[in-house]
């Protein structure tokens, strides 16, 4: 009891001592006007009490690159940030959204692979021998929508067209499903017309499993005439699946499908990288040579689009050509890069090249902040451990990760020694991201948090599971900071998540995160925090 009664008192202590107050920002230190609001937002939040700054800047992956006037401009943050006793934390190693360490290599991307697709040999270039038996059977929607399998009944078809008007709320989707091949990559185009739409309107491939094999959205403006979108996917494994055209979350306006068409679409976005090869052979199974038996193939457009580090869905691919005689068949292997939602894009960690750049950004960041810690910024990793492993090595998605966030505080404590180290804590807990079937991630996350030691903090987000993960992550030794707002301004959550933190020790201190640089809640935030 005496021991029990010791205990009690100790986590009291602990808890009573969760005084840390952070703000998050995202900004671009090379424009002079970011420049001014980062340190007027610094000045406002340590008036208020504010402690830290978890400071972001794509820039940060490319510092070789900025001019002398970058460095000026973060001496000003910096000095800014020590006048209202705020601490810098900047944030590196985006695991997740790579799309800046991207721009330095865009064949670091994780992809997915394309298995003995088979093309034949004309007039010099491999043409692909299509599919017969795929199509899409009443592409414009003609005949009362016929080889449609069923459809929703806010969706009505008329002159070819599907058109949803006024859901209020009920499904409004169409769907048919798609004979495939295993692991090859489709590229299906639709045209979709809007009028005051309100809802996310989407175009899914679902397998017999219930699992999405596409993640990006349409983009669709609520109010458009026809459009032409593109969606590309990987067919995985599965020979079937069933394709949904319309909305699962349509409110009020009005919402038309035209002209869907589906094919195969070899090599776009292709990666070129030891981890991801690209294998050409014959029919008969002879392993053909680049820049011998065919000239070398890249994706001129790969990551380029509309800024480095940016991936297009689609684009026109390039062409494998070859002084081989027409008619040889071959079969023919690659790694595709593959975005989820708004162009995210991660980088393969398992190549010796990534952390070569991680290294290199970790060192030249130190250098221009010498902060007392830094923030990895594992999150969401939505595809992950497709590339080859050296010498035959097979990993779990977790184990790969947990190897990954070992190397990266590695680097950070040969950097800066006894700093302090952050990560964001969705893709080390099992009851928000670190499980199986994740988004495009082969295998399962389970055990990724084997790769946390108990000296790195781990940082929550998920309010809907603050219950689960923060005695989680409590229960193996890690300190805490609890990342509230997200942009909620009608519900701060600072109370709600305070008093879920303090059930557990070592909870230091919660964090106002937004995504939108809104900061019109900022002191109420905090006051709410302080009043818990």
């Amino acid at each position: 009891m005496t021991r029990y009664l010791a205990f009690l008192i100790l986590c009291a202590s602990v808890r009573a001592e969760a005084t840390q107050y952070w703000v998050y920002k995202s900004a671009n230190l090379l424009v002079p006007e970011q420049v001014e609001a980062t340190a007027q937002l610094l000045k406002r939040a340590g008036a208020v009490g504010y402690t830290h700054c978890l400071l972001t800047d794509s820039k940060f992956s490319r510092l070789k690159e900025m001019p002398e006037r970058y460095f000026a401009n973060v001496a000003k943050i910096k000095a800014m940030a020590l006048e209202s006793h705020i601490e810098l934390v900047p944030a590196l190693f985006s695991i997740g959204y790579s799309n800046d360490l991207l721009s330095r290599d865009p064949n670091l991307a994780e992809g997915m692979p394309v298995r003995d697709c088979p093309f034949v040999v004309k007039q010099g270039q491999a043409v692909l021998m299509a599919d017969p038996t795929l199509r899409i059977k009443g592409g414009d929607f003609t005949d009362g929508a016929k080889g449609w399998g069923w459809k929703d009944d806010t969706i009505n078809v008329s002159d070819g067209v599907a058109t949803s008007r006024e859901p209020n709320g009920k499904n409004a989707r169409i769907s048919q499903t798609l004979q495939l091949q295993p692991w090859r990559q489709y590229h299906i185009t639709v045209r979709v017309r809007s009028k005051a739409y309100q809802g996310t309107p989407e175009v899914k491939l679902i397998n017999a499993d219930g699992l999405t094999l596409n993640f990006d959205y349409l983009k669709m403006a609520p109010t458009q005439d026809w459009k032409v979108h593109h969606i590309v996917f990987n067919s995985q494994a599965n020979p079937k699946v069933n394709l949904y055209l319309g909305c699962w979350d349509g409110r009020s306006g009005e919402m038309s499908w035209d002209d869907v068409t589906i094919e195969e679409c070899p090599f776009v976005n292709l990666i070129r990288r030891e981890q991801a090869p690209l294998q050409v052979k014959t029919a008969d199974g002879r392993l053909l040579v680049e820049g011998k038996d065919y000239e070398p193939l890249h994706d001129p457009l790969l990551g380029t689009q509309p800024y480095a580090g940016c991936f297009t869905i689609y684009h026109e691919p390039p062409v494998l050509r070859t002084k081989l005689p027409d008619g040889t068949k071959l079969l023919i292997s690659y790694y595709h890069a593959v975005t989820v939602h708004d162009d995210q894009a991660n980088i393969c960690v398992s190549e010796p090249k990534t952390l070569d750049i991680l290294r290199d950004q970790a060192t030249r960041v130190h250098a221009a902040f010498g902060a007392k810690g830094y923030f990895m910024s594992h999150d969401e990793i939505r595809v992950f451990n497709w590339s080859e492993l050296p010498d035959g090595k097979m990993l779990t998605a977790g184990q790969l990760l947990a190897e990954n966030v070992r190397a990266c505080t590695g680097i950070l404590r040969k950097v800066n020694p006894q700093g302090k180290i952050y990560v964001w804590g969705d893709m080390f807990d099992p009851n928000h991201n670190a499980h199986d079937k994740y988004y495009l991630a082969n295998g399962d996350y389970a055990g990724s948090w084997e790769g946390l030691d108990q000296e790195v903090t781990v940082v929550p987000w998920a309010f809907e599971l603050r219950n689960k993960s923060i005695p989680f992550h409590a229960g193996r030794g890690h300190h805490q900071i609890l990342a509230g707002y997200y942009d909620q301004p009608d519900k701060l959550n600072a109370k709600e998540w305070l008093e879920a933190g303090a059930k557990s020790p070592n909870v230091d201190g919660i964090m106002f995160t937004t995504w939108k640089n809104d900061y019109s809640k900022l002191e109420a935030f905090i006051q709410q925090a302080k009043q818990r």
